[in-house]
């Protein structure tokens, strides 16, 4: 699975405008940005129009992210993703298909 997460952005002391970076899997290991340092976040599926795809939001463990972003992404009406926290659902990150 080769997913790339695009707009980050973190409330409170740390504020990450428009990076970009890879999360790949290997293995059994995960490489996550600095910031998901929970061991869960929602995940949730949203469509081409920027409509909540309902039925795929989920809270899912941090090492279980790729594998689960790589399902939901693979669903036609899924166009991308969205991290967010489990607790306070805050915002983190967008994931989007590679390519």
């Amino acid at each position: 699975a080769d997913l790339t997460a695009v707009q980050a952005d973190v409330s409170h002391d740390v504020r990450l405008d428009h990076m970009a970076f890879k999360v790949t899997t290997d293995g059994d290991s995960a490489a996550f940005p600095a910031f998901l340092l929970s061991d869960s976040y929602i995940l949730r599926g949203y469509s081409d129009t920027d409509r909540i795809v309902y039925g795929t939001g989920a809270v899912t463990a941090t090492t279980d992210i790729p594998d689960a972003a790589e399902t939901l992404l693979a669903r036609q009406d899924v166009a991308y993703l969205h991290v967010r926290s489990a607790q306070n659902n805050c915002y983190h990150l967008r994931i989007e298909k590679a390519g």
